[in-house]
């Protein structure tokens, strides 16, 4: 049977759900990746804080972007958060991380078969 995506983007192998997932925090900034193997369906990131306007970085490799500016809409501690990291297929091995401009943190994860 193999590997099958379904209506809703589900992995799933053998009639079974796979929910291949990443996630981990460093110091203020979280990365979040989902998917399945070396094929990326979400990648997205959240920061604790208020720096003013800031803006992620996606590293990774050939994949790396950075995320268009975000302005909080007040002075109050809040989160920033970011879900358009690239998506696709990925090198086995690479490793990948976010950083916020003027945010403590840089979590990563690595990408495997």
């Amino acid at each position: 049977m193999g590997v099958v995506v379904d209506d809703l983007g589900a992995f799933h192998r053998n009639g079974v759900s796979v929910p291949d997932s990443a996630s981990g925090c460093n110091q203020d900034v979280c990365i979040d990746i989902e998917g399945l193997s070396l094929i990326v369906t979400e990648w997205s990131t959240t920061a604790f804080g208020n720096v003013g306007c800031t803006f992620t970085q996606f590293q990774g490799g050939r994949h790396t972007r950075t995320g268009d500016t975000i302005c909080p809409d007040s002075s109050e501690p809040g989160v920033y958060f970011d879900t358009t990291g690239p998506t696709g297929i990925f090198e086995d091995g690479l490793r990948v991380c976010n950083v916020w401009n003027k945010i403590g943190g840089r979590p990563c994860e690595t990408i495997e078969k």
